[in-house]
């Protein structure tokens, strides 16, 4: 089948409708839309690097259970698109029969068996036998050992796994860090340079892509990017004028959040589960994948990172006790 055949069956089988997106926040739908529009590739230019990661479609006729809000939404269509981003957790590996059950979401931790457990607790489903980790298709699967497919690669938890995870989260952050205001390009690459430092992570490059054509260039676009589109690389992409300004432009809801967490957490001193609270009680109702919290006794308060895109997803780093 060809690429062109793909996206024709795409098309026509319309994943998504049906389902009733009026009442998402329209700063998450748009930055959901400038985060896929970041990946495409210039495809008149063979010089350019390949900026596609992991957020390649996945083609496959499956049952999935998308995880957030603290629900689980089954979801059944001929094809549909697995996420590239995170773990895809299978109990039976079939990439192409109809009515496997999978639970999928985002990258939560950095170590994708950890991540699958959180998912597949909060779709009511029992843990995996024996889980393991690995890459096919140039996306993320966890499945029991048994069902390993011919020809995938075993992924090993690295030990700088945290620490990556937490810059890609902080490239994306609406509460203080590369989406919380307007950067100019020069200000992305210092805050780049800064996180590296701030997390202990060497052997990492930052690149400064060109500045688009103006009259390629959307409404609204007046502030550098952060984001690391192919993290395998280990490089941190700044891409001028492909960002709204976050801080003027983001709906009400998100908006809302976004204060709520910055008063709660960013601009006081509390401790990892006082962090938690503040954010289970900004999310409310709100769809959102899984709240992460993650132990760190080597600071004496909370941080938080929020990223949007279509949903939300918070991290919460920090100590047992505050010590302000």
């Amino acid at each position: 089948m060809t690429h062109d055949d793909v996206i024709a069956q795409l098309r026509s089988a319309d994943p998504v409708a049906g389902l009733d997106l009026s009442h998402l926040d329209p700063g998450a739908v748009r930055a959901l839309r400038q985060g896929i529009t970041m990946t495409e590739r210039d495809s008149s230019s063979t010089s350019r690097r390949r900026r596609i990661g992991r957020r390649s479609t996945l083609i496959a006729g499956l049952s999935i259970a998308l995880v957030g809000g603290g629900s689980a939404y089954a979801v059944h269509q001929q094809w549909f698109g697995g996420t590239g981003d995170g773990p895809n957790c299978q109990s039976v590996w079939n990439e192409t029969a109809a009515g496997v059950a999978m639970v999928s979401g985002p990258n939560l931790t950095g170590d994708p068996v950890a991540d699958c457990d959180t998912y597949r607790a909060q779709a009511g489903l029992p843990p995996l036998s024996d889980p393991v980790a690995f890459e096919y298709g140039d996306a993320v699967f966890v499945t029991p050992r048994g069902q390993v497919p011919e020809g995938a690669e075993l992924l090993a938890v690295s030990p700088t796994a945290g620490a990556e995870r937490e810059l890609r989260a902080s490239m994306r952050d609406w509460v203080d860090g590369g989406s919380s205001h307007c950067f100019s390009t020069s200000e992305a690459e210092e805050f780049a340079r800064a996180e590296l430092d701030r997390l202990d992570l060497t052997g990492w490059t930052i690149v400064t892509d060109d500045v688009p054509d103006a009259d390629l260039l959307p409404p609204g676009m007046e502030c550098a990017a952060l984001d690391m589109l192919d993290p395998a690389s280990h490089t941190i992409d700044v891409l001028p004028l492909r960002s709204e300004d976050w801080e003027r432009t983001a709906g009400p809801t998100t908006s809302g959040i976004r204060t709520a967490l910055r008063v709660g957490i960013a601009h006081t001193c509390v401790s990892l589960g006082d962090a938690q609270k503040v954010a289970e009680a900004a999310l409310g109702t709100e769809h959102h994948w899984p709240t992460t919290g993650v132990p760190d006794e080597e600071v004496d308060c909370a941080r938080v990172d929020m990223e949007v895109g279509g949903s939300m997803q918070i991290t919460i780093y920090g100590p047992a006790t505050a010590r302000p």
